[in-house]
């Protein structure tokens, strides 16, 4: 029996090999450490998380103390009972009782160890349990159990207070579990089998309930819902309903489990149910459902001896041969990782319409048909050449085309696997191929066509003509680099281009849409469409843009981003935005303004995305090309860790001496200090950063990633070092940790010395000023005889000052008198000037639709309009003379004078007949054939015939601005000479002629050219000087130029004639604010409504 006993405790304490690794298959997020990451041994029998938040593994060759970055190790060196660890318990906060394989208990104090030994015929400590009453139960090979009183733990320790139950009493002399019910019983595993204790009577006996068989045991635990749990040798596992009183089987069969070997149970604090196994990994049930962790999805090894769940919602797992490992969510699964050999890029990823899944893996395809299926690898038959895959999608037939980088575009059977290039009929006059083409992408539109992203352009496949059209940047593209294409709600293409930023392509049209600042990185990426109709924009150097039809909205690494350079952008189901990146998986809520960051795929594999390889399937799931395998993203377990990071600090030196508790007092010669600290946060300890403010000298928090910071030379006077970390996902410590300590001054900085100073200063003072006040007496006869000197030279010195204050204010009075009589005289001229142009009254009685601003800089003005009518024709005029104010007034009226003559005496109608008389006669009025004055004007006349329904034009260094009513695409019909010039669809400009009225000798008359134009419909035209664009004014104090002057017409062409004449000087005053106005402005608009007469 003695035998019996000790082959079963063998039996449930020695493993087995571990099972081969299959070739292909997912790999989660596990981050794995053995002996090279500083674990003293890579055989791990027991695990628990402290309240303080460490994590304390036990092992072969001693403790272990983990913080997510280093192991500190303890072995009986330190102290410690023996190296072998079986089991570690936390009785309370800052204590741990550790059993061994030698039969010792040690108690960790914080500082140090005790050793304690229960029996000296006791074998291995094998468990440790506290039941609900805090009493310590110690299960032994070969003494049964000890339960010690959960007051005072410790005494009880030293002094052996404790009750002792084995053979004797009923139970047995092995114990290798225990757990108590909801009633307050007790369940045993022994080498004899189950034994129960009523905690009532306090009777041992044999559990056998109905109905559960004769097996050896391994593990036991009651869950929340007081269900029963047994671990066995070779059954598995087996749940037991004590209400109903029925037993459940959960063994490989069912697919609870990967080996029937059930090494550990460990219930977590949802309630589920951590299933180590002995070769068949970790199995966590939860919801009457399995999930089971193997070698192949990352776990280190499938031999496991202990588990257990961190707060965070880790699992961690101890392994027989390969160490410690962190299982850290389910959130995302690796596929094709490379395991020693080059890297599986993947660099397109896509699902078809049966849920199959494409992937791009290096030269070739991978194709998984079903969930959980074994990959299979079809071949394009590129091997040893320098190609990859960049793009799949499947066409309405189903039929898969694969596009290459370099090879062009293949087309894949599904039925028969048969590959076949893609040729496509391509116009003859098309410089592109796609045999040797580069594609970025393809593209399905909601018709069915297949677009083209490529190296050398854009092209779209129509299968019902069996037809390609390509574009280029002949066709209006903005560059001919096609990254990736979106089709939004409208049915727009929205195009990206690796060098022009983005355009769209509507009824056969490009138009540039881009962000304000894209021309700094005008490389877009990737393009991705919302649920709201946003379009998100990923580019390579500019982060990500969103524009929502309106505007654009930028955020990069300044808002959390890990890069500004971002390889793929996708929305999922749930309206989050995903972006790749050289730096990671970033998944961004574009509502709260937060991200999330995976950068590695274990602990040492980093994830680089690649270009556009990404997809959403039906069921939420993010799929992404990375340069070492393809991940599989579970969006709805992407969640915000919640936790904060634990934040200690670890030690405090003064020069090298350490510090060993707060509140010290330091001498002032000792004011160089170090702070080491540490934020434990095991979902990515990489994450942790930390920000420390010193109070008493920093008034900022600062933000850093190292775990130190060193301070030199301080003060004297009191500090607080406080210190905060931030989790894996940014959030921070709400209260800092802090560190205070009094640096004391030197004698010549304490109270008393300042006392004595003060003193003596003080009567070093009242001898100076006795002294003083003796000179002060000496010095004041003498300064009495100086006041009195003085006294007399000022008083002649203000009789001068004022004699000439009095001459002053006469000549001042007689310049006001001059300044007035010319600014009188001026406004005289202002009067005439105003009596020699046509009256608003005549103008809009003949011309109703009329718009007059007439803004001068000065007084009087050298820009004029003027007015005639002659028979069923109307002449306007709009001139800009040389100079202005006084000068300019002399030239408009010589102009408006001739102008008139003209007209009205020698009856010339023609616009250019007009100039041309104008230009002589300025001409021959100066003199300028006798004398050096270059004096002249800038002119436009229109002469308007409303009855035939047409108008002539002529300009002099003056352009003519035609509205239309309606958008046109069109000039005017091309005669002699005309230059005309189209902006947008409502405005054409009718280029002038080069040649001033007047101003220069010429060796023989100016010809001017005269322009005749159809009235159309709603039509208006623009006359003006350029006062108006001249101006400076804005933001930024520049012109306002012809441009804005242009586009600000056009915005309000729709109103009334009146509205945008005080629209365009509200305009005018706005940009020009309180600046000086730079010259004379006039501004002239003319409707056709046929209301003229």
């Amino acid at each position: 029996m003695h035998r019996l006993r000790r082959n079963i405790v063998a039996l449930c304490t020695s493993w087995v090999l571990a099972l081969p690794i299959p070739l292909w298959g997912q790999q989660l997020y596990f981050a794995n450490y053995s002996v090279d990451d500083g674990l003293p041994h890579s055989q791990v029998n027991h695990i628990i998380q402290a309240k303080d938040g460490y994590l304390w593994v036990g092992t072969n060759m001693g403790l272990s103390r983990f913080d997510g970055h280093e192991f500190r190790n303890y072995s009986s060196k330190d102290g410690l009972g023996d190296n072998k660890v079986r089991v570690i318990f936390e009785p309370s906060a800052g204590n741990l009782l550790i059993g061994h394989e030698n039969g010792t208990l040690s108690w960790w104090t914080g500082t140090h160890f005790e050793v304690f030994q229960l029996d000296k015929a006791s074998g291995r400590i094998l468990c440790i349990f506290q039941d609900r009453d805090k009493n310590l139960w110690i299960g032994t090979e070969h003494t049964g159990v000890f339960m010690l009183a959960a007051k005072d733990l410790l005494a009880n320790l030293r002094q052996k207070k404790f009750k002792h139950y084995a053979h004797k009493e009923g139970l047995s002399r092995d114990v290798l579990g225990l757990a108590q019910d909801k009633n307050g019983n007790y369940l045993f595993i022994t080498d004899l089998g189950l034994k129960q204790l009523d905690s009532k009577s306090g009777i041992f006996s044999f559990f056998k309930p109905k109905g559960l068989d004769v097996v050896q045991f391994s593990a036991v635990l009651f869950d929340k819902h007081n269900t029963l749990w047994l671990g066995t040798v070779k059954e598995g596992l087996y749940s037991y309903n004590t209400e109903k009183e029925y037993f459940v089987r959960h063994d490989t069969l069912s697919g609870y489990l990967k080996s029937n070997f059930v090494t550990s149970l460990t219930l977590d604090k949802k309630g589920a149910i951590l299933a180590g196994t002995w070769g068949g990994g970790l199995s966590v049930v939860a919801d009457n459902q399995a999930t089971i962790l193997t070698e192949d999805k990352g776990l280190g090894e499938n031999k496991i001896r202990c588990a257990m769940v961190d707060d965070e919602g880790n699992i961690w797992a101890g392994t027989n041969q390969n160490g410690l490992s962190c299982y850290r969510g389910d959130r995302f699964e690796v596929f094709f990782k490379s395991r020693g050999g080059p890297n599986t890029q993947v660099g397109a990823v896509f699902g078809d319409s049966k849920g199959r899944m494409w992937f791009g893996a290096n030269n070739h395809i991978m194709l998984i048909k079903q969930a959980g299926a074994i990959p299979e690898k079809i071949d394009l038959g590129f091997a040893g050449k320098e190609t990859e895959v960049t793009s799949i999608i499947e066409d309405q037939k189903g039929t898969i085309w694969i596009a290459t980088w370099g090879r062009g575009v293949f087309l894949l059977n599904t039925s028969t696997l048969e590959l076949t290039r893609f040729t496509g009929r391509i116009p003859a006059s098309s410089d592109i191929s796609f045999n040797e083409n580069f594609i970025y992408a393809l593209y399905k539109d909601k018709t069915g066509r297949i677009w083209f992203s490529m190296l050398q352009g854009l092209a779209v496949y129509h299968p019902a003509q069996n037809s390609i059209k390509t574009y280029t940047k002949i066709d209006g593209l903005p560059g001919n680099s096609i990254t990736d294409i979106q089709e939004d709600h409208l049915r727009r293409l929205w195009i990206g281009t690796a060098d022009k930023g983005l355009s769209i392509f509507d009824n056969g049209h490009f138009t540039s849409i881009n962000p304000p600042d894209i021309r700094i990185n005008p490389a877009i990426s990737s393009l991705a469409l919302d649920k709201a109709n946003k379009m998100w924009i990923a580019t390579e150097g500019g982060g990500l843009y969103c524009f929502d039809g309106k505007q654009y909205a930028n955020y990069s690494t300044e808002q959390g981003l890990p890069s500004n350079y971002i390889s793929f952008v996708e929305t999922d189901l749930n309206g989050k935005i995903w972006l790749g990146t050289h730096k990671g998986i970033c998944r961004f809520d574009p509502l709260a303004k937060t991200n999330i960051n995976f950068d590695k795929t274990d602990k040492h594999a980093r994830i680089e995305a690649k270009p556009n390889a990404v997809f959403l399937d039906p069921t939420g799931y993010i799929w992404a090309g990375t340069i070492n395998g393809a991940l599989k993203i579970n969006t709805n377990k992407v969640i915000q860790n919640t936790k904060e990071s634990v934040t200690y600090i670890t030690t405090v030196k003064v020069f090298q001496d350490t510090l060993s508790r707060t509140g010290l007092e330091l001498n002032y010669r000792r004011n160089y200090l170090s702070f080491y600290f540490m934020g434990i946060c095991y979902s990515d300890p990489d994450k942790v950063m930390y920000q420390y403010k010193l109070e008493g000298t920093d008034k900022e928090w600062q933000k850093v990633t190292q775990n130190f910071v060193n301070y030199n030379n301080l003060n004297p006077g009191s500090y607080v070092f406080m210190v905060r970390s931030c989790n894996n996902d940014g959030l921070w410590n709400r209260y800092p940790t802090t560190f205070s300590f009094k640096i004391t001054p030197p004698f010549w900085m304490t109270w008393w010395f300042y006392t004595g100073s003060g003193l003596l200063c003080l009567l070093v003072i009242y001898s100076i000023v006795k002294f003083r006040e003796r000179n002060l007496r000496l010095e004041k006869k003498h300064l009495e005889l100086m006041v009195l000197s003085r006294t007399q030279e000022i008083v002649r010195q203000k009789e001068e000052i004022e004699t000439q204050r009095d001459e002053l204010q006469e000549s001042s009075t007689i310049i006001e008198q001059k300044n007035q009589a010319i600014t009188d005289s001026i406004r005289y001229a202002q009067r005439i000037q105003l009596a020699t142009l046509p009256y608003y009254d005549v103008i809009y009685k003949n011309l109703t639709d009329t718009l007059i601003l007439y803004k001068p800089k000065d007084i009087v003005s050298g820009d004029f309009y003027a007015y005639a009518k002659k028979d069923t024709k109307h002449i306007f005029a709009v001139a800009d003379c040389t100079g202005h104010g006084v000068p300019g007034a002399f030239m408009s009226m010589i102009g408006t004078n001739l102008f008139n003559q003209i007209i009205n005496e020698k009856g010339i109608t023609q616009p250019a007949e007009i100039l041309r008389h104008l230009d002589i006669g300025i001409e021959r009025a100066l003199k300028q054939d006798e004398s050096e004055n270059h004096d002249g004007m800038d002119m436009i006349i229109c002469s308007l015939d409303f009855t035939n329904k047409q108008f002539e034009y002529a300009g002099a260094n003056r352009p003519l601005w035609i509205m239309h009513q309606q958008p046109t695409n069109t000039l005017y019909p091309q005669g002699p000479g005309l230059r005309a010039e189209l902006y947008g669809e409502y405005m054409c400009m009718i280029k002038p002629d080069k040649v001033p009225i007047g101003g220069f000798l010429r060796l023989s008359e100016s010809s001017f050219t005269n322009h005749l134009f159809i009235f159309q419909p709603g039509d208006a035209i623009y006359l003006f000087t350029d006062g108006f664009a001249d101006q400076f004014g804005g933001e930024h104090g520049r012109k306002l130029l012809s441009k804005r002057f242009r586009d600000y017409l056009i915005s309000i062409r729709d109103k009334p004639v009146k509205v945008q004449e005080d629209l365009l000087n509200l305009y005018f005053e706005n940009w020009k604010q309180n600046r000086e106005q730079v010259d004379d402005v006039l501004v002239v608009g003319i409707w056709h409504h046929g209301n003229a007469t």
